[in-house]
């Protein structure tokens, strides 16, 4: 039989008391020595921690955890005697050994760290067993969680305070917070404001923060975008941001910006909601196009083409396409209207020049048509370029795969996509299906109201450039007219004998009729220059042939105005008596002289109200032959030349 006293957390013993050792030993000693069928048992250790359970996992974890060193811990028999006392080290343990197989109450007399509370009891009681060992005791505290919130708005009412009714919420801000005084890493938690530019944190560990704030350009924080504050228990921390400037940007500028950033734009719709899926829709403004997906997006109308609306969402891509994806807000703001199709090239479409964009191809050829499940369909399609382009058509728009006709010709409009890499045109409706218009004469056209579509035919009478790079003029037998390429890629360099057909609209330019907002143009060829109509000056000032390429016959200069670069007009006498202006081109001032005699050949325009004849290149200006004798030019006659004839003689010649 053998006892010992404990005098420290390293020694073996039982009871420190003096006055209860020997009535112990009694007790113990002597049942044990009297009876050997009860053994004593192997002596064992109780390990206490002390840490903060920093995320609530109702065990310590290393790393995430945090001991608490410095901490009183009684160890005491289940009578309430004290066998030892220790402190808990920096990893907040403490360890009492070479304790007697028996039951034990520890006890913590120390403070609770600053806003975390005991989530165990404070005297816990263990039992070391028979067989000894380590017995681990917890003292587990949590944290008060405290609070953090605030609104991103605009103060318009400079109150520095928000008011939902006058001052402008800022939705679609990320939050990013970090617990400590750093923003390295990955933030500890996130927060996108909502409609009315709220956020918060509901349970929050006192202490020091970081917070990142990432507004959507072009907004302008006041302030700096990190900022630390302080959480405190079981209190709320106001985080107010103010910013300045619009938050609504330009489909041009949402599109520039990196995947994941949040975006408030405005546009009009323009595709019927369903028409390219229960979920999908395309929008438009004055800059750009882009897809919106509604998935996840409750409470949306049933959108239709024509609808103005607002959309806030974080932008993404699917199968390559750009979109804005399960947007936290659509606000329908009106009706708009539904921007016109932007004509474009074959190549531009394979360089996703105007990807996002309504745009139309203009008159193509279909050259095979591949049809999938459900009548979804994709067209190859040659276009005026020669560029071979994927046109994508889904059968909800209504369109059927027996809508298209290998070898036929069809304008095809829709918007400018992209699918896992291929660039392509998808049409919205039947409506996008437009048969090539029956081309009418020009004669017909020019009498046609402005805004009208026309189809003509015709031979391009002046080289491209010659009245400006955007500018040409064409004539058919039955009358001419001027057309305005400008807006219109891919046009080749047009020159005088061209034979082409074009498909746009009647307008006018300064009292000039012209075809413009070209949706086709198609060389067909090489045709014949039409010859120059004899015209008198009082047929030029009623605009009697306007449009054609014509001549005055030999006229006199009576006036040069010389302007800027060298462009200048003539005010010539015709035979008639009357003075016409012509405007010059490809000709320098001092090719004419006053008082000379000239024939001059051009198109006849009309500028701000004043008709005028417009030559085309210096062959356009004759000088006048000069008057020969009756016996010079009887002997012409008789060399069968008969070319040139004496002013005042031309019975003479005839005869």
């Amino acid at each position: 039989m053998r006892a010992s006293s404990r005098r420290s957390g390293s020694e073996a013993g039982f009871l420190r008391s003096a006055g209860l050792l020997v009535p112990a030993l009694l007790l113990f000693g002597a049942a044990a020595c009297s009876d050997p069928a009860i053994p004593e048992g192997t002596p064992g250790d109780i390990e206490a921690r002390v840490f903060v359970d920093v995320k609530a996992t109702g065990s310590f974890v290393t790393g995430e955890d945090e001991p608490v060193a410095g901490v009183g811990v009684e160890l005491r028999t289940s009578a309430g005697e004290v066998v030892d006392s220790g402190s808990t080290d920096a990893n907040g343990l403490v360890r009492f050994s070479g304790l007697r197989p028996a039951g034990y109450e520890l006890r913590h007399d120390g403070t609770s760290p600053d806003g975390a509370v005991l989530a165990t009891t404070r005297t816990p009681t263990v039992r070391v067993p028979a067989q000894g060992g380590v017995q681990e005791v917890d003292f587990r505290y949590v944290f008060n969680p405290g609070s953090a919130s605030g609104v991103v708005f605009r103060d318009d009412t400079g109150t520095g305070s928000f008011d939902p009714d006058g001052d402008f919420p800022g939705e679609g801000v990320r939050i990013s917070l970090f617990r400590g005084a750093s923003t390295g890493g990955e933030p500890d938690l996130e927060a996108v404001t909502d409609a009315s530019g709220a956020f918060d944190f509901p349970r929050l560990r006192p202490g020091p923060w970081t917070m990142r704030i990432e507004l959507p350009p072009p907004l302008e924080l006041v302030g700096d975008a990190v900022r630390s504050f302080t959480v405190n228990p079981l209190a709320e921390t106001r985080l107010d941001i103010l910013f300045e400037g619009d938050q609504v940007i330009d489909i041009a500028e949402a599109r520039a910006l990196g995947l994941g950033t949040i975006v408030t734009v405005q546009g009009v719709v323009t595709v019927d909601r369903g028409n390219f899926g229960a979920n999908d829709i395309h929008i438009q403004d004055g800059t750009g196009g882009i897809d919106v997906f509604l998935g996840g997006t409750s409470g949306v109308p049933a959108l239709v083409a024509g609808d103005s609306i607002e959309v806030t969402g974080e932008l993404g891509d699917f199968n390559d396409a750009l979109q804005i994806q399960s947007p936290s807000s659509v606000e329908v703001l009106g009706t708009g209207e539904l921007p016109d199709p932007r004509a474009v090239t074959g190549q531009e479409v394979e360089a996703r020049t105007f990807e996002g964009l309504v745009a139309t191809l203009g008159v193509v050829t279909v050259e095979d048509i591949e049809v999938q499940s459900f009548d979804n369909h994709n067209l190859q399609v040659r276009t005026a370029d020669g560029t071979l382009v994927e046109v994508r058509v889904d059968s909800r728009t209504g369109l059927a795969s027996s809508d298209w006709e290998i070898g036929g010709s069809y304008e095809i409009v829709g918007i400018l996509r992209i699918r896992n890499g291929v660039p392509r045109l998808q049409p919205r409706s039947p409506a996008d299906r437009i048969l090539p218009a029956e081309p009418v004469s020009i004669a017909e056209a020019r009498g046609l109201e402005l805004g009208t579509i026309v189809t003509v035919q015709g031979v391009v009478t002046v080289d491209r450039g010659n009245f400006g790079n955007v500018d040409i003029h064409i004539q058919d037998r039955t009358g001419g007219i001027d057309v305005f390429l400008g807006g219109t890629s891919g046009v080749p360099d047009l020159v005088a004998g061209d034979s082409i057909e074009v498909t746009g609209e009647l307008g006018d330019f300064n009292d000039a009729l012209q075809i413009e907002s070209l949706s086709s143009l198609v060389v067909l060829g090489t045709g014949e220059l039409p010859e120059p109509r004899a015209v008198t000056g009082q047929e030029v000032e009623a605009r009697t042939f306007e449009g054609l390429v014509a001549t005055l016959g030999v006229v006199t200069v009576e006036d040069i105005e010389v302007q800027s670069f060298d462009n200048h007009n003539l005010q010539v006498r015709t035979a008639d008596g009357t003075l016409v202006e012509v405007r010059r081109t490809g000709l320098a001032s001092s090719d004419w002289e006053i008082g000379g005699s000239y024939e001059i050949v051009g198109i006849l325009r009309i500028r701000n109200g004043v008709p005028r004849l417009q030559p085309r290149s210096p062959a356009d200006r004759i000088p006048s032959a000069q008057p020969i004798s009756v016996a010079e030019a009887r002997a012409a006659a008789d060399d069968e030349v008969g070319q040139i004839k004496p002013q005042g003689f031309r019975d003479v010649i005839e005869r």
